[in-house]
């Protein structure tokens, strides 16, 4: 078996005064990495008491210190497990006392959210870089490696461990599939806490050799201004981040002529912004990328070649890995069902019943898809998100895709409003800037009339400036359903 801190420590020493991370002007080479993990591990396992299978949070924001802290960890066999740091400090001891974590490295700017926490050792990870212990810790193997937290969209959050084969497997997934390349470099504007930061981005960089800038400035000024300055190759993010990209104008004042690939996952993309997207950056690669915390990394990809003719679509099933759709107790062609996956190395989870999770060995995804005969995967949104109007079955996620394609939309979500008539659709907006909102929703109409059956059509549509994120920066549709079920239609 082999690990993260090995693949790591391998590449470290090949590479050794190669830069490794950047970040705010500060920039450390492999072997400045290297010693400085070595450094780290040896204080928390014989300084801190910090032994194999222990577990270990990690509260920070992206940081020099994160990537270092996961790589001393997992070479002393401790488990990491990752925090989103918008969680409120009760959703975080949550997490802490179900994993049974007694360690929490943070920057000390998220104190207040674990000032509460007692019986639990708390490292200020400032500390880190320039710490001197001398000492060297032995070399741990572990299978298990580390722990992520579903969103809890729809309850609470369950942890889900995976092992070292597991990160490497997806990680060598997103280097085949996005055609990455060990002189690129990585933006990682994404959380690190999250799988697109960590798993998509950091973890290849870690098994190629890369060069990782590191951001938590997600704006287009600030984006932009790194791709330019570090000649950035690679940048990964949710969908808004390239529209904004897009529509804010920052193409015409920064060079973009080193990047080379865009990857967008989590939410749909409209086919103008896609064919905006391809005509403004014509030397970009553009690719579409689907999985899930439960697989612990992505299981299809939609081809920067077929990102216009099949844009509605998350792409095909990787290699080595096996995507059906299952309805009704089979697999089914061209028909609406869950998505279900057969996961490599995942672990189950550590809070909830996994047997429940799986269809014998397929684990079952939550979303709603069907596969047509050339295997594209198109998405009909959560299970959970289905509204029935009528008697019929309405995915949301049709009528939120023909609605971006008006062009006059940044985010829009249709949830379910209950009345006495039974189930209405409301469609909740934010618009691009400087739209006239009267002429913005007649346009809107016109093409939902177009395009749409009429018990598809939205009874009722509200203008917000910003749509409200749940803690992983997707649209809270339970907020919004609360807010569609206090309106008078």
């Amino acid at each position: 078996m082999t690990t993260i801190y090995q693949v790591f420590r391998n590449v470290a020493e090949t590479y050794k005064e190669k830069i490794f991370l950047i970040e705010n002007d500060c920039s450390f080479t492999f072997e400045d990495v290297l010693k400085i993990v070595e450094s780290w591990a040896y204080y928390l396992s014989e300084k801190v008491g910090v032994k194999k299978g222990d577990k270990v949070c990690l509260l920070m924001n992206n940081q020099i210190e994160f990537p270092i802290s996961l790589l001393a960890l997992n070479k002393i066999g401790a488990i990491f497990v990752p925090l989103n740091n918008r969680l409120t400090p009760k959703e975080i001891e949550f997490m802490v006392r179900t994993t049974n974590s007694k360690v929490v490295i943070l920057n000390t700017i998220f104190e207040e959210k674990v000032r509460g926490l007692e019986g639990v050792t708390k490292l200020d990870a400032s500390t880190i870089r320039n710490i001197k212990e001398t000492g060297v810790s032995p070399l741990v193997t572990e299978e298990e490696a580390f722990i992520l937290f579903t969103s809890g969209t729809t309850g609470l959050p369950k942890g889900v461990l995976h092992t070292n084969e597991n990160g490497l497997f997806y990680a060598k997934v997103m280097i085949k599939g996005l055609g990455f390349e060990r002189y690129m470099k990585q933006l990682i504007v994404a959380p690190l806490y999250h799988a697109i930061g960590f798993i998509d981005q950091l973890l290849p960089a870690i098994i190629l050799g890369e060069t990782v800038v590191l951001s938590n400035d997600p704006t287009p000024q600030g984006i932009a201004s790194l791709l330019e300055r570090y000649q950035i190759d690679i940048l990964l993010g949710v969908p808004t981040i390239f529209t904004l990209l897009l529509l804010s104008g920052v193409a015409r004042k920064y060079d973009f002529s080193y990047v080379k690939i865009f990857g967008y996952a989590g939410a749909p993309m409209s086919s103008k912004t896609i064919q905006g997207l391809k005509k403004t950056f014509p030397h970009i690669k553009l690719f579409n990328f689907y999985g899930s915390t439960e697989v612990g990394g992505t299981i299809t990809i939609l081809d920067d070649k077929y990102a216009l003719s099949h844009a509605d679509t998350v792409g095909k099933e990787v290699e080595g890995v096996e995507v059906r759709i299952l309805k009704n107790g089979k697999f089914v062609i061209e028909e609406i069902g869950e998505v279900v996956t057969a996961p490599r190395y995942m672990k189950g989870y550590i809070n909830a019943d996994t047997q429940k999770a799986f269809y014998g060995r397929y684990l079952k995804m939550g979303d709603l898809g069907s596969i047509d005969r050339d295997g594209f995967l198109t998405l009909y949104g959560r299970i959970d998100d289905m509204i029935i109007v009528h008697g019929e079955n309405v995915y949301p996620i049709e009528i939120e895709r023909a609605i971006i394609e008006s062009g006059v939309v940044k985010e829009v979500a249709v949830v379910g409003k209950e009345t006495i008539l039974g189930s209405q659709l409301v469609c909740f907006i934010s618009l691009i800037e400087e739209q006239d909102e009267k002429e913005a929703l007649e346009k809107i109409k016109r093409i939902c009339k177009e395009k749409l059956a009429d018990f598809k059509r939205p009874r009722e549509f509200v203008v917000l400036k910003e749509l409200p994120k749940n803690p992983v920066g997707k649209i809270d549709k339970k907020t919004l359903s609360e807010m569609a079920n206090s309106l008078k239609l």
